[in-house]
């Protein structure tokens, strides 16, 4: 059965290596830490803002979303980032990420 939920803190280190994959497999070599240090490369706790599709304890499926504020012309705005969408290559086609992005 697979669980589909917000990630946890235990699970950041398999995230990176799951999207490092993943990005990998599909693209050229990643490496998220360098492409994107202010998230993934230090203290920052990027795991709160991914949702994770679990089965038997291993990642199928992962993305994050994130949602800042700017101030512009005397007006907050709102606005937000779909990212790092990763399904694994044996996972594909099982609905993962339409049951996440709910």
């Amino acid at each position: 059965m697979t669980e589909y939920r917000k990630a946890r803190a235990e699970e950041a280190a398999d995230i990176l290596d799951f999207i490092n994959y993943v990005f990998s497999e599909a693209h050229e070599p990643h490496d998220f830490k360098k492409r994107n240090p202010a998230m993934y490369g230090g203290d920052y706790p990027f795991w709160k803002e991914h949702y994770v599709a679990v089965e038997d304890g291993r990642i199928k499926a992962t993305l994050s979303i994130t949602r800042r504020e700017m101030e512009r012309g005397g007006l907050t705005l709102t606005y937000g980032h779909v990212g790092q969408v990763s399904v694994h290559p044996y996972a594909r086609g099982a609905g993962h990420m339409k049951k996440l992005m709910r």
